[in-house]
């Protein structure tokens, strides 16, 4: 499912900074400067994302989803479950931690 990550992440990246930018594009225009500058950044490189590259993205999508899917038809699982960490964050990406 997995063998190509690289190029799962790439498209999945391309879609969502395509829709976060076209989704609130008006609001971001007018409130833009207001935004943390790592918030801002998922709206600012969807301009650059073009329609093929957004229809890629949402077929891996598609492609991934799939694949899930047989597996867990194949294993007769009702859900499937992974982690989103199997530990701790490393030191150098424990500053993204969202503080309250």
């Amino acid at each position: 499912m997995c063998e190509d990550i690289d190029s799962i992440s790439a498209h999945h990246r391309n879609m969502t900074a395509a829709e976060c930018a076209a989704a609130p594009a008006a609001w971001f225009n007018r409130y833009g400067n207001l935004y943390r500058p790592r918030t801002a950044e998922r709206f600012t490189p969807g301009g650059t994302v073009n329609g093929k590259e957004l229809r890629e993205g949402r077929a891996s999508r598609l492609v991934v989803r799939a694949s899930i899917e047989g597996i867990i038809d194949v294993n007769d699982s009702d859900a499937w479950i992974r982690p989103a960490a199997t530990g701790t964050a490393p030191e150098e990406l424990r500053h993204r931690a969202i503080r309250r």
